[in-house]
């Protein structure tokens, strides 16, 4: 994401300018964690490299899991229901060995189904946010560990959040707003307003607008999430996307 300050137009007088701060975020974004505890053996990606739907970010092992596919396999290739003349002598015991190989398959194609969520694959087409990935190499994560995300960029998400002093004029006065991130002042992003929220919400959008994530918007000092804007009495904000 990146911090962002929003110019409106439309309605507005020409010589009428107002700024909210904003934040731009991706318009599809995906965490990335890998689904069974393992070792990573393999990095196969970059900070910043995009990647397509299905490509192989990471490529991790699990002795444990691949010990008990291996026991479970040997288990199965022992020989399973007897001749028949056993099978008419002794009907219980039959059954019990056919549940038992039963149990078998079950266990099988649950580990193989672990063992290929070893390989963590891209769950989008973007590009990949993340700090360096060869660190991972060797280290063991655990089920649900997040380490980085992909990010699709060719459509953004702004939001913006406007004060009270500034809503009346703005909320259904405009349609579009020029953007300016921080750091690029000079570049001008083009926007159009696609949802207004009700008048007198405090929720900020996003942490980087308040104090929290050190934005300009100052946050209650009770609320540890960092997105209730600390408003004076009878101020209320604003928050379009």
């Amino acid at each position: 994401f990146a911090a962002a300050v929003l110019g409106f137009t439309g309605l507005v007088p020409m010589d009428d300018h107002r700024r909210a701060p904003a934040i731009v975020l991706a318009g599809e974004r995906a965490e990335l964690a890998i689904q069974t505890d393992g070792f990573v053996k393999s990095v196969r990606v970059e900070p910043g490299q995009y990647v397509n739907k299905g490509d192989v970010l990471i490529e991790a092992e699990n002795p444990f899991l691949e010990s008990r596919k291996t026991e479970t396999e040997a288990e199965l290739a022992r020989p399973g229901i007897p001749p028949r003349q056993a099978v008419a002598e002794d009907p219980p015991s039959v059954k019990q060995i056919r549940s038992r190989i039963e149990a078998l398959e079950d266990t099988h194609a649950e580990l193989i189904n672990r063992l290929s969520q070893l390989t963590l694959r891209s769950p989008v087409s973007g590009t990949l946010v993340t700090p360096d990935m060869s660190r991972l190499q060797g280290q063991f994560l655990k089920r649900g560990e997040v380490i980085g995300s992909i990010e699709n960029q060719d459509k953004l998400h702004v939001s913006a959040f406007v004060g009270q002093s500034d809503s009346a004029a703005v909320v259904g006065h405009v349609a579009s707003a020029e953007v300016r991130t921080a750091g690029r002042l000079g570049t001008v992003l083009e926007t159009h307003v696609t949802w207004v929220a009700p008048i007198g919400r405090t929720e900020l959008p996003h942490q980087a607008i308040g104090y929290a994530g050190g934005g300009p918007i100052a946050t209650k000092t009770d609320d540890p999430e960092g997105l209730q804007a600390q408003l004076a009495r009878g101020d209320a904000g604003q928050v379009l996307a």
